[in-house]
């Protein structure tokens, strides 16, 4: 009875040094592919990765709407000439009357200006 306890450690200890799902072997953890266990594990992994996947999403959508509430508050005040020209240009003639305020105002808020084309075009 002995020698089976003994046979029963080493049995034990063999499966528990051995990586779960170690094939060569001979030996199948309880996280083995095709077992229950390895799908529940998948499946919480690729929950929490969706998980990370979509707050990583939410925060770059958050912070770039932050930047360009700034942008907005900090930008020096516009005639309403002027107003109308600020917009995302469709054409030549659009793009023309844009830089011609953004040149007007470049002297003077040249930081604000900087920041606001940086953060319009390029994020």
């Amino acid at each position: 009875m002995a020698k089976g306890r003994v046979a029963e450690r080493s049995q034990t200890r063999a499966l528990q040094t051995t990586p779960p799902g170690d094939r060569a072997a001979g030996t199948q953890g309880p996280t083995a592919p095709g077992s229950r266990d390895h799908l529940k594990e998948k499946a919480c992994a690729e929950a929490g990765s969706a998980r990370t996947s979509l707050l990583i999403l939410v925060s770059i959508f958050l912070s770039a709407a932050f930047v360009m509430f700034l942008v907005y508050k900090n930008f020096p005040q516009l005639s309403e000439e002027e107003r109308v020209n600020m917009k995302v240009p469709r054409d030549m003639d659009d793009a023309k009357a844009l830089g011609k305020v953004l040149s007007k105002y470049k002297d003077t808020f040249y930081v604000q200006v900087l920041v606001a084309y940086f953060a319009t075009y390029i994020l």
